[in-house]
């Protein structure tokens, strides 16, 4: 049976021995999704209505045409596109809204066609959506198309727990252009073990996401990142994350080699506050109040664990003395500038003075000088 990458996501590799030929192979098993998985977008609490008279009715005869096709519209609702629905008055988009509602039919899809189609209506815009996967079975890359908005319809806040993706997986995170929030949590790493079974997020991942931002404007609406238990992380990532001209907050825990320095961390551009438990519920605060259009926030959460921090926490915000003009990625020793091209004027040399004899003397001396 063929299962192609849009179908499963393979998970970790696992060394095994054949006896009989002394070989030793990698051995991948892959979680199959069942229909209700692929169509995570659509899936709602509610069922949609039977077409017939509804159940309960006592009087005889056929219904209304308005009641009718609303039945046949809520059982259609996945063929819905913001194209269509544009083309509906909001008296009407209203009404079909209500109906979507009592009968429980609001799914991811449906909330994005509305958000779409009616933009400026604050019945829309105030409606937030929280969508969780708490096994989350496909490629990030399906997850992360559902959730993208490239004319901002949508803010997405986007939650990783303990869910292990490849890493080109995760540099594409820098198409989600409507990228509000980030935070990626990883299980702590058992005892004897250097890494952690959910450690994806490292410096070339964060890199990755500086670039795309320095040279293509990717990441336009990122503000906040949250990255626990991430092994792979050095001191590098802080100053990658410089590179994302929006990003003003900053929560990490355990990157290598990385000491609550103030100096250090202020030269990059980053400061270190006090870390309070309502530090991330206020920085949320800051970014809706931020959002003058009140464009509506979807939560994509996937996994459903709690993982705790291993270690001591940095929480950072973007100092305000920074300097915004000059943003640079290092490469081990090898220091890459992103944003502007840097020329190097040196200073003039001073002439220096002649020591010692001239020259007229010297030839003087051989007979070969001018005469007296």
């Amino acid at each position: 049976m063929y299962i192609s990458n849009w179908d499963a996501r393979p998970q970790r590799a696992v060394q095994r021995y054949d006896e009989h030929s002394g070989q030793v192979f990698s051995e991948v098993t892959s979680s199959v999704p069942r229909a209700r998985d692929r169509n995570w977008e659509f899936q709602t609490r509610g069922a949609a209505p039977r077409l017939g008279v509804p159940r309960g009715r006592k009087d005889s005869g056929a219904d209304k045409l308005e009641s009718m096709a609303m039945r046949c519209l809520l059982r259609n609702l996945a063929n819905l596109t913001p194209e269509v629905l544009k083309f509906v008055p909001w008296s009407m988009g209203e009404r079909i809204l209500a109906a979507i509602r009592r009968a429980e039919l609001i799914s991811l899809h449906t909330w994005k066609l509305f958000t779409l189609a009616y933009p400026v209506q604050e019945a829309i815009s105030f409606y937030d959506r929280t969508q969780s996967v708490p096994i989350p079975l496909l490629a990030l890359d399906n997850y992360v198309t559902a959730a993208t908005s490239k004319s901002f319809g949508w803010i997405t806040f986007l939650a990783i727990s303990d869910v292990s993706f490849p890493r080109p997986e995760l540099v594409n995170l820098s198409k989600l252009t409507n990228l509000g929030v980030v935070e990626i949590c990883s299980s702590p790493p058992p005892p004897r073990s250097p890494e952690s079974a959910g450690c994806n997020v490292d410096d070339a991942v964060i890199r990755a996401w500086g670039r795309s931002a320095s040279e293509s404007g990717a990441l336009p609406k990122l503000q906040t990142v949250i990255l626990r238990n991430q092994r792979g992380m050095t001191f590098k990532s802080l100053r990658y994350l410089r590179q994302i001209p929006s990003l003003k907050y900053l929560v990490v825990t355990g990157p290598k080699d990385t000491a609550d320095d103030h100096w250090t961390l202020s030269k990059i551009g980053w400061q270190l506050v006090p870390a309070k438990a309502a530090v991330l519920e206020e920085w949320g605060r800051r970014y809706i109040s931020s959002n003058s259009r009140n464009v509506p926030i979807l939560h994509l959460k996937l996994g459903n664990r709690i993982i705790p921090p291993s270690g001591e926490e940095l929480y950072l915000r973007v100092s305000k003395n920074a300097a915004q003009s000059t943003k640079r990625a290092f490469d081990g020793d090898t220091q890459l500038e992103t944003t502007e091209r840097h020329v190097s004027r040196r200073p003039p040399q001073k002439q220096r003075k002649p020591t010692g004899q001239s020259m007229e003397s010297i030839l003087m001396d051989f007979g070969i000088g001018p005469k007296a």
